[in-house]
């Protein structure tokens, strides 16, 4: 098993540009991307259902999320500054994200390894204008 980061990749990955680049110009941001950065960082990330805010998983950690993104890397992969502002967890390879509605599972296949955080609770169904309503796996 390894540690890896779940957490906005704008805190933990240090070439923003080159997450730029692998996405698009952040075009395509949902997925699986390998940057061409000084690490060969390798990402898994998704859209939250309402963007920017502070997200909570099933152990009560907290996620804040400034550029709308939830992802996670390979805790040896860090080159941000704001790593504290992510949580490590152990898997045995980079998690998979499923993403329903608002709600991250990252799982490598272990479900007692699961993370699970709901972006989409904090807000009326009122307001929701079916952002992010799919139901996907993203590490392909």
């Amino acid at each position: 098993m390894a540690q890896y980061i779940i957490a906005d990749p704008c805190y933990v990955i240090g070439d923003w540009g080159a997450f730029g680049v692998a996405t698009n110009d952040f075009d395509r941001c949902n997925g699986r991307f390998t940057l061409k950065d000084a690490v060969g960082t390798v990402v898994v990330c998704h859209n939250t259902a309402y963007g920017d805010g502070v997200y909570e998983d099933g152990e009560g950690n907290e996620y804040p999320v400034d550029a709308g993104l939830l992802g996670c890397i390979l805790a040896d992969q860090i080159t941000g500054n704001s790593a504290s502002l992510g949580h490590l967890h152990e898997f045995d390879s980079l998690p998979t994200i499923h993403y329903n509605n608002g709600t991250f599972t990252f799982s490598d296949g272990n479900p007692e390894h699961d993370v699970v955080i709901d972006t989409g609770d904090a807000y009326d169904d009122d307001d929701d204008d079916d952002w992010g309503d799919d139901d996907r796996d993203y590490n392909d």
